[in-house]
């Protein structure tokens, strides 16, 4: 990987992260080109404020002065609209009539941009160097945190496993034997431990409410397992 793309370290919660665009060296001396948008979300609704956010809010200004606007229903699905798109030529209008935005471009894709960062780095803009960890704050203990969650999400890949091997072997081997292979439980059984392994639902940082409810999906693969 030579380039990273983030917003999540915009909402530490004690310490204010001081770049927009760096050069991040990690822990084992690789460095990849970094970008973290000003607009502080990877789901802008693509209005006023997210515009001039990625201006004011924008930390590297001395040495590049171009951000990333990331807009669209983006958590869970959706992708950008025809409203976002209609704000954002009108904030271009206003931009290039008044002056009072930065100048938004569209069609400029992600490596795009990237290209163009590299570009000036080659010519001589020297950008900030992070050296270690990118800490994030608000989520912590994920390796940690939910244990029991954790036990159970690991203890159904394991039987999940034994089963789709087991009862291969029998369908294979199979001569007069009336033995079927079990696909719609198994289907049902990979859709509720998969949707226990959403993004917030696994590492342990969802509500409790989340929790609760995995427990019981748990419970029902767990009575499941032993019948197949």
């Amino acid at each position: 990987m030579k380039r990273f793309f983030t917003q999540k370290l915009s909402w530490n919660n004690i310490n204010n992260f001081p770049h927009t665009t760096f050069n991040w060296v990690a822990l084992d001396g690789s460095q990849v080109l970094c970008h973290m948008t000003p607009a502080e979300t990877y789901t802008a609704s693509a209005h006023f404020g997210d515009v001039r956010r990625s201006i004011t809010q924008h930390k590297s200004l001395d040495q590049d002065k171009t951000s990333l606007l990331v807009f669209g229903k983006g958590d869970g699905g959706g992708g950008p609209t025809f409203e976002h798109l209609e704000k954002l030529r009108r904030c271009r209008g206003l931009s290039d009539k008044v002056g009072l935005l930065p100048r938004v471009k569209m069609n400029t894709s992600v490596d795009e941009f990237f290209d163009q960062l590299q570009e000036k780095a080659a010519k001589g803009v020297n950008f900030t160097t992070w050296y270690g960890e990118l800490y994030f704050e608000l989520h912590r203990g994920t390796y940690t945190s939910q244990s029991n969650n954790k036990r159970n999400n690991r203890t159904a890949e394991f039987l999940l496993r034994e089963i789709e091997y087991f009862a291969t072997l029998a369908t294979v081997g199979k001569t007069k034997s009336s033995y079927k292979y079990p696909k719609e439980d198994l289907d049902n059984m990979w859709e509720s431990v998969l949707l226990c392994q959403f993004h917030d639902c696994l590492p342990g940082s969802s509500i409790g409410m989340c929790y609760e409810d995995t427990k019981e999906i748990y419970a029902e693969v767990f009575a499941t397992g032993p019948r197949l």
